[in-house]
């Protein structure tokens, strides 16, 4: 069984940061003395090549803080409209590596598309750090938690209209 507390929307504030931990050791084949969590960023730039638009780029936490960008390694672009990380050139891991596979299978679970290429269904938690994905400021209401963005925050970004699968 897995606990998902964050959602499509919560990806495309701008800042999303969130953890998956998978609770199966068989899952991508870890032994109980390594790390089976994986934190990630979502963030947004402006697309210099098409004015009002926006890309958004996957990064896997590989230091100790997660409110520091530079402890981040760049994984992909991130497409929200099909809840995919593609690979590019400059992706600091190869689709085999771990933190692929955790963050693939985690998109897979929160656009809730079948799970095709894994032999088994994992048992993952996928959670946000409780604070808003947009503009980082700490959240404090169960309906704020719950969503992982605050009340201004969610309709700045419901307003920008990203079509979601």
């Amino acid at each position: 069984m897995s606990r998902v507390n964050i959602t499509k929307e919560f990806l495309i504030g701008g800042r999303a940061i969130f953890t998956v931990a998978v609770n199966d050791l068989t899952a991508l084949d870890t032994d109980k003395s390594k790390d089976r969590h994986y934190t990630y960023m979502i963030t947004q730039k402006q697309d210099a090549q098409n004015e009002g638009k926006v890309i958004y780029f996957a990064s896997h936490l590989c230091g100790p803080n997660n409110d520091n960008p530079f402890d981040y390694n760049y994984l992909g672009v991130f497409s929200p409209t099909t809840g995919t990380v593609f690979l590019t050139a400059g992706s600091k891991y190869k689709k085999e590596d771990k933190p692929v596979h955790a963050l693939n299978y985690a998109l897979n679970v929160i656009y809730e598309r079948p799970i095709k290429e894994y032999k088994k269904k994992w048992s993952v938690d996928i959670l946000h750090c409780g604070r808003c994905s947009k503009c980082n400021l700490k959240l404090t209401t169960p309906q704020s938690l719950e969503r992982g963005m605050g009340p201004k925050c969610v309709n700045d970004v419901r307003k920008r209209g990203v079509m979601m699968a």
